[in-house]
């Protein structure tokens, strides 16, 4: 009976791992900026960023079904719906650093790789395009403010000058 188990398990064991399929893994870092430009021209962003909440709110930005319809469009990958990918992939922030690792598995290394490629990409472009629209709006303000100024007859103020300069 022993040396029947010993036989029997290994041997379905080898069977089974054969049956399932091969899974890869496809992998590509983004190194996050730490900082606020746009906080920097309106005067919120002089407080010292805290790079892990930073990291940790990024990478939960990441995991946005508008964004991993975002990555299938742009890998070209049809069969695969947002919340699939979103199941089949993580996006992780490496350990005492400010870089996220886009990670994807598939049962195609080269997809994998592919959307893990696109995923990366993707993130930079929409996080690029949060924050130039949180700069538009910094810098409208400011050239608001300058008119305002401007109107009343402060043209020459300190004021008006430091938002010319932050203007530019």
């Amino acid at each position: 009976t022993f040396l029947l188990v010993m036989l029997v398990v290994p041997l379905v064991a080898v069977l089974y791992s054969l049956q399932g399929e091969a899974k890869y893994l496809g992998a590509s870092q983004v190194l996050l900026s730490d900082r606020d430009f746009a906080g920097g021209l309106t005067g919120q962003g002089s407080l010292p960023l805290d790079l892990d909440r930073v990291v940790d709110t990024q990478a939960r930005i990441a995991r946005t079904p508008d964004l991993a319809r975002r990555v299938l469009r742009s890998a070209r990958v049809d069969a695969t719906r947002a919340d699939e990918l979103l199941g089949s992939s993580s996006v992780v922030p490496l350990e005492d650093t400010n870089v996220l690792e886009f990670r994807v598995v598939d049962e195609d290394a080269e997809i994998a790789a592919r959307l893990a490629t696109a995923y990366a990409q993707q993130f930079v472009t929409y996080t690029r395009a949060i924050e130039t629209a949180a700069i538009e709006r910094a810098r409208k303000g400011i050239l608001e403010e300058m008119a305002r100024l401007a109107r009343q007859g402060g043209r020459n103020s300190a004021l008006y000058a430091r938002l010319a300069q932050d203007a530019r």
